[in-house]
């Protein structure tokens, strides 16, 4: 379990940096509102996510179909619980969005893992 802990770390770290990056770029650069930004950011990733952890984290025998169908719900579930409390950290507590981000991406991270070992893949 340690492995695919550090791989899955590995991976969340690059598709954490790319949500990040992406979030950053079309908010400062192309002056998209944050939370726009944030929420193409967050379909790039899990596209990323997806593929890395099935390949590289879990490296399963499961068929890709059912793996993907359960990803991808629990990724729109554990995505919109990100996206509203990141939305309600910068909106109504007025936290810088870089320290929302990285504050909850850290707090769901673990949990994440956990579904991801025993229900996904």
């Amino acid at each position: 379990m340690l492995k695919r802990l550090t791989k899955y770390a590995f991976g969340g770290v690059f598709a954490f940096c790319v949500q990040l990056m992406t979030t950053v770029l079309f908010k400062e650069l192309f002056k998209i509102p944050f939370l726009i930004s944030y929420a193409i950011a967050i379909v790039v990733t899990i596209s990323l996510s997806f593929l890395y952890h099935k390949n590289v984290s879990f490296n399963h025998k499961i068929t890709r179909n059912l793996a993907f169908q359960r990803f991808t719900g629990y990724v729109m579930f554990a995505s919109g619980i990100n996206y509203v409390m990141v939305a309600f950290f910068t909106s109504i507590l007025f936290v810088n969005y870089v320290v929302a981000i990285v504050s909850i991406s850290v707090a769901i991270g673990l949990i994440n893992f956990l579904v991801a070992d025993y229900w996904i893949f």
